[in-house]
This record gives C-alpha cells, structure tokens and sequence, in this order.
C-alpha cells in the first residue's frame, strides 16, 4: 500500500514527559494528559487501510462483534467461557491450529503501547514468544489481510514497545488471519532473514510518521 499524497497541515506533539503513563479512554489515548493519535487512526488517515465506507453498517457491526468475541476467546484459550457464540467457533479452531502448529506462548495481551518520541499510542494484541523470538501478534478475524497493512500496524507497535523497553527489543512481528474454514494464514517480519525485515518495515513507520506529522518531503513523495 501506498500512503496518501499531497501536504498535511502539521501536527504538533508538545508531550515530552520522562514519566510515562497511558490510559485510554474509549478510542482516545492519554500520554501525562496530553492526547495522542492511535496506530490505526495514522493508518486510516494516512490511506494505508482498506476503505470500508462502501460496506453497511450493519454489516461492519456484526463483523466488529465477531472480532471482538474471538480476541477475547483467543486470550483465554484453550479454556472456552460457556457463553462463546458457536456461530465463531470456526475462527477459534484456527487460532487453536495456529497454537498446536507454531507452539506460540503468549505472556501479555492487550499491551498499551506510546511513543513519546514520534507522538502515537496504541494497544497490541499479544506479546509472546515464536519460534524463540519476541514477538508481536496481531489477530485479524476478516476475508482478506492484505501483508503491507498488517506489517505497517505492527510495526507501529513494535517501535513505541522498543521505546518502553529498550533492553528487551521486539524481534518478530507477525499477523494472523483466522479463517471461517478453520484454517489460518501468517505474515511476519523478523531479524532472521524472513521475507519482509522487520527493520525495513520499522524505517517504513518512521517515515509514515513524518508524513502525518507534516513533514513535507514525505508528504510530497507519497512514499515510505
């Protein structure tokens, strides 16, 4: 995907505190007080997520319930609450797949992330360990997972979690797409010699900043 073209009026991110606090509230992320955009808003903003204002909004309702009815599973499995909806066990099978085939470990879920650096915040799906790295897992509950948004969202989140811990880097980032067959597919960016580098993509992010925040030859080139 390529980001949007033309100026941007600049966006000043005056939060500079050595003290760092997150708190969100609803879709809005807090730093020490001071509001700062989230990994998708940029994404959203900058056109390097698919455009969804064509489907109803029915449509997108049933599909956020979805989506948030198997994230919540995934972070209790392999335990299932009785109330789990049947209709989505399909897209747990897969995440139950994923775990069984790869040997994924999960040790945080849910992990409020912010850079103080480059002014974005976010919440990452899982942290945990794959193939012995580090790594970051964004779970996608939809038809299609286009690879260069999920590596640009995870990304995003890699580079503010190395800001926070900067002894304990992100080594993997990885998106899984749960499948309504059962089945799943993976995307993934390490330091190991994958098919997509993981710091070429951390450099894209950066880049993707510079032209939200108004940077004018990133603007202007349209590209990352």
């Amino acid at each position: 995907m390529t980001p949007m073209t033309g100026s941007r009026s600049p966006k000043k991110m005056t939060c500079r505190s050595e003290r760092l606090t997150l708190a969100p509230s609803g879709r809005t992320y807090l730093l020490d007080g001071c509001r700062l955009p989230s990994v998708t808003q940029i994404m959203r903003e900058m056109g390097v997520t698919d455009d969804l204002s064509h489907i109803p909004e029915h449509v997108l309702a049933k599909a956020a319930a979805r989506g948030n009815a198997v994230h919540a599973a995934t972070d209790l499995w392999p335990d299932v609450l009785p109330e789990f909806p049947e209709e989505y066990r399909p897209w747990l099978n897969a995440y139950g797949m994923f775990i069984s085939d790869t040997g994924f470990r999960q040790t945080e879920s849910e992990v409020p992330i912010a850079s103080i650096v480059h002014g974005f915040a976010g919440r990452l799906d899982k942290l945990g360990w794959l193939y012995g790295l580090r790594t970051i897992v964004d779970v996608k509950v939809r038809v299609a997972m286009p690879a260069d948004e999920v590596l640009y969202q995870t990304s995003g989140y890699a580079l503010a979690y190395d800001e926070m811990n900067p002894d304990d880097p992100i080594q993997q980032i990885v998106g899984l797409q749960l499948k309504r067959n059962g089945m799943y597919g993976l995307v993934m960016a390490n330091r190991v010699g994958s098919e997509h580098d993981l710091d070429i993509w951390l450099r894209r992010w950066v880049k993707l900043m510079r032209g939200y925040n108004g940077s004018e030859a990133d603007a202007e080139s349209g590209r990352v």
